[in-house]
């Protein structure tokens, strides 16, 4: 491997792919790579176009590539490694000459391939658990070509926890971890009975959860533990909802629709009573300056007068009894409902607006959040997500993860969407395509997180079941090597459980950390 990287960036070699079958084999080609810059190469990376998908789908080869052979018409084999849309070869090449292989299938099974799964000049190592590179290891590229240019960012390895690339900024060579997620810590065992935290919110530097099972107000205290801040008022067992309005901490109630204001020591305090006998404040947003709740028992919308009431602002749609989540999206507020799973917009003074109908079967809209200029709803029904075409409908980006029935919460966290689920108490990301990717399993007997908030550097949910709270951090973190000229280099990056290093050339050189 030691010129692996310089040829590749170096070579002005053509390589050319052209398909003629042959009877004794499934398939085969030639394989031609001509030298002209009078050059020699130790060991020379070839890589052309073909359409390896085609020929997998239609018999050609394994769906594996396994029974593939790059080769010379002796049969000797050369290192190589077939891609969807490219075949890989590396060979040594004399100046001013020609090499003739041959690309076959239906050969005996490999083992694996004789190239780490990468091409166009850069290493990946295979996502698998045994490979990953944690929080302690070491990787060592010899007489690697950099170009240290300014321009488009030039990967010399990549791996889901570990970039090593030039290229961003000129004269840089920078090794970055991204993503390393440390799995579900509960930081907070049960309290007072309390069986959920339905809502999370950060207030003056601190976390608070909402409560069932007595309505309460629990404050966490950084370490291991709730703190109850406020017991329970007037008979209302569930503290729905959490929001930071005008300085002070509000909760929306269950049992009698209730809107609660914290007096920021001891107890909570009622400031709205009970409206057109709504059950439940589900939902709680700050919009345009005022105060707004979405209701369980009619799906309606109401507006806080600021001193002590209730003024209904919406009232029911087409039958949904519910309007779980309230966001603020392009100057105009918007309500996930329950009963079929649609999106409603408020038209500001009166009425809500259907701009989204029930998508594949999903009963409620349990989360709505704003990610990347575009509004997300998550379901319940099949723990769905949802993408608003901006228009007249929900289009589905991430289908039903394993059993999981519900996703209670999304949230972004480090320029990612997060959700937790009921089911199975699980977190989740989305792969920003079409799926979500579970980070955190099941942890002890709670199968619920229903609540999620970002405080800190940490991201954190609370349970159903036992009302703890969960801590989850990924660790991101990058040292850049800078003044690095464009040439080969001896490359070195070495981590544990607290460094992050990079060594060129045997040297430490000026670093830049982040």
């Amino acid at each position: 491997m030691r010129k692996f990287c310089k040829a590749v960036l170096l070579s002005t070699v053509a390589a050319i792919l052209i398909a003629g079958p042959v009877l004794a084999l499934m398939y085969q080609a030639p394989f031609t790579i001509i030298e002209d810059a009078g050059v020699d190469y130790d060991m020379f990376p070839a890589l052309v176009g073909a359409k390896n998908t085609f020929m997998a789908a239609n018999g050609y080869m394994e769906a594996d590539a396994l029974d593939t052979r790059v080769e010379t018409l002796a049969g000797s084999d050369k290192p190589h490694m077939v891609a969807d849309t490219f075949t890989l070869a590396a060979v040594p090449v004399e100046a001013n000459s020609q090499t003739n292989l041959f690309f076959t299938t239906g050969e005996t099974d490999l083992v694996s391939m004789n190239i780490l799964e990468g091409y166009k000049g850069f290493i990946t190592i295979p996502d698998a658990a045994a490979l990953e590179p944690g929080n302690d290891f070491e990787f060592e590229f010899q007489d690697a070509y950099l170009n240290t240019t300014a321009g488009a960012s030039k990967d010399l390895l990549a791996k889901s926890n570990l970039l090593v690339h030039t290229g961003a900024v000129a004269g840089e060579i920078t090794a970055e971890i991204g993503d390393v997620p440390v799995i579900w810590t509960e930081v907070a065992p049960q309290l007072n009975a309390q069986t959920k935290i339905h809502a999370l919110a950060v207030f003056n530097a601190k976390l608070y959860g909402g409560t069932r099972n007595g309505g309460r107000l629990f404050e966490w205290n950084d370490v291991n533990a709730w703190v109850e801040k406020a017991p329970q008022l007037v008979g209302e067992t569930r503290i729905f909802s959490l929001a930071v309005f005008n300085g002070h901490l509000y909760g929306g109630t269950g049992n009698l629709g209730n809107l609660y204001e914290w007096n920021d020591v001891n107890a909570w305090v009622q400031k709205a009573p009970q409206l057109n006998a709504q059950t439940t404040i589900l939902s709680l947003a700050v919009f345009n300056g005022k105060l707004y709740g979405g209701t369980s028992g009619g799906g309606r919308l109401f507006e806080w007068n600021d001193v002590n009431l209730w003024v209904e602002v919406a009232p029911q749609l087409v039958g949904e009894t519910d309007i779980f989540s309230l966001a603020v999206f392009n100057g105009k507020l918007y309500g996930g409902t329950g009963g079929s799973g649609k999106l409603f917009e408020w038209n500001d003074v009166n009425a809500w607006v259907e701009v989204a109908p029930q998508l594949n079967g999903q009963i409620s809209i349990r989360s709505l959040e704003v990610f990347n200029a575009k509004l997300y709803g998550s379901t319940a029904g099949g723990a769905r997500l949802f993408e608003w075409n901006d228009v007249n409908a929900w289009v589905q980006v991430a289908p039903q993860p394993g059993g999981e029935t519900t996703v209670f919460a999304i949230t972004e966290y480090l320029g990612g969407l997060f959700a937790s689920t009921g089911g199975g108490g699980r977190l989740l990301r989305w792969n920003g395509v079409d799926a979500w990717v579970q980070l955190a399993p099941q942890l002890g007997g709670e199968t619920s997180v229903e609540s999620l908030a970002v405080f800190g550097t940490g991201l954190y949910g609370g349970t159903g079941v036992a009302g703890k709270l969960y801590e989850f951090i990924i660790v991101q973190a990058s040292v850049t090597a800078i003044n690095q000229t464009t040439g080969e280099h001896d490359v070195k990056v070495t981590a544990d459980t607290v460094n992050l290093e990079i060594s060129i050339d045997g040297d430490q050189p000026d670093h830049r950390r982040a």
